[in-house]
């Protein structure tokens, strides 16, 4: 088991990316974790000013 895995059990975690949905949607489906997941944000979901601290702070607050 990987510590994603045993994490994910535990710990609400999220993906926060700089990719767009469809593609990181399709890459954790095919490697058949996205269940793993309790969030997801990708570039879709922030300004394009807050780029990556802004999906980090937009991840956090989505698992509250």
């Amino acid at each position: 088991m990987t510590i994603a895995a045993a994490t994910s059990r535990r710990l609400p975690i999220a993906v926060a990316s700089g990719g767009y949905r469809a593609t990181i949607t399709a890459t954790l489906d095919q490697l058949g974790i996205r269940d793993w997941f309790d969030a997801l944000v990708t570039a879709e979901d922030t300004p394009r000013q807050q780029a990556g601290a802004g999906r980090i702070l937009e991840a956090a607050r989505r698992l509250g």
